[in-house]
């Protein structure tokens, strides 16, 4: 059976033959919110980055497509290495979706493959279903005379009036068996704390409807972030709530509950993933909390094991947020 499900994720011809299953969303979209100035947390923090309206001009997309400017972390229209590289996208026709560009290598066509499998009609891939963006098939689209691939999936983020969005790359290491030397080292010098911690925090913002702004913590402050700062960091981020923070947090841990018994199940063993969640900031809206298991370009077989290196990190996380629960008055 895990032979079986691995050749889903290496072979790319057998993409096409999956029987997709259509999962009905939880909730329709609130609306089309404005994009919001991004600001600094407190006044005296240095902040100079600002969200670009999301309007139509002459940018080389096709009709109703455009930018989406509120990204926390990965894709980012550019050229690296003289290829041309695209960030996310939003349709304008469907602003519930978000399409993320497949990359041109081996971990595009394993992310593109993992997300195909989880959406067939194996029984065995079910526990992941539900955990993951909801999965509409991969679109193309041709961007400066070049073609390119798309995933086409949920944007939780519409879902929310005010959403207080955060992305945790969850693992003790980042990197998969297959890595060589260099690649060890360099993973592991980006946040060496991380082998303690179990995850390292991306970036989180949270919209402010009364002032139409966007608070915001980037890939480069949180990488400043110490061991002993990560728990202040979540708590910040969950401050937007108000006094019934405590629903959002029983809420998440309900849904890391379940991250936990799919990783235990040994069907895959994933690096370099992370968990995308958000939660309503809305004080006037009733408290909901929604989690994402995102971003699947380093998978691997499980053979039966749990993924003792992701399960560390859904554990720690769920212990500093049982911790933030038990302060709360």
């Amino acid at each position: 059976v895990f032979r079986s499900l691995w050749s889903l994720l290496t072979f790319p011809s057998s993409f096409h033959s999956i029987a997709m299953v259509s999962v009905a969303p939880k909730w329709k979209p609130a609306s089309t919110r404005p994009i919001y100035e991004v600001v600094p947390f407190y006044s005296h923090d240095l902040f100079d980055k600002r969200v670009l309206p999301s309007k139509r001009k002459d940018d080389g997309l096709p009709e109703n497509l455009t930018w989406f400017g509120a990204q926390i972390a990965g894709h980012k229209t550019q050229v690296k290495d003289g290829k041309q590289q695209l960030g996310f996208i939003k349709d304008l026709d469907f602003p519930e979706r978000i399409l993320k560009p497949v990359m041109n290598d081996k971990r595009g066509k394993i992310e593109k493959n993992f997300y195909s499998s989880i959406f067939s009609s194996s029984p065995l891939l079910a526990p992941f279903r539900h955990l993951l963006p909801q999965f509409y098939g991969v679109r193309e689209i041709s961007y400066k005379g070049t073609t390119h691939e798309l995933l086409d999936m949920e944007d939780i983020s519409e879902c929310f009036v005010l959403p207080a969005i955060i992305d945790i790359k969850v693992g003790q290491r980042t990197f998969g068996p297959d890595a060589n030397a260099e690649k060890m080292r360099k993973e592991t010098e980006k946040y060496p704390q991380q082998e303690e911690i179990g995850f390292r925090i991306l970036g989180y913002k949270i919209e402010s409807g009364e002032t139409m702004k966007v608070a915001s913590r980037d890939r480069e402050y949180c990488l400043t972030l110490k061991t002993e700062q990560i728990e202040d960091a979540l708590r910040e981020f969950l401050s937007f709530r108000g006094s019934d923070v405590h629903v959002i947090i029983d809420q998440l841990l309900d849904q890391l509950s379940l991250v936990h018994r799919a990783a235990t199940l040994g069907v895959y063993h994933i690096f370099s993933s992370s968990l995308l969640i958000a939660y309503e900031a809305d004080r006037e809206a009733a408290p909901r909390a929604e989690i994402r298991w995102i971003d699947f370009s380093h998978v691997f077989p499980g053979n039966g094991q749990p993924d003792e290196n992701y399960l560390y990190g859904v554990d720690r996380l769920i212990e500093y947020l049982r911790s933030i629960r038990l302060d709360l008055p």
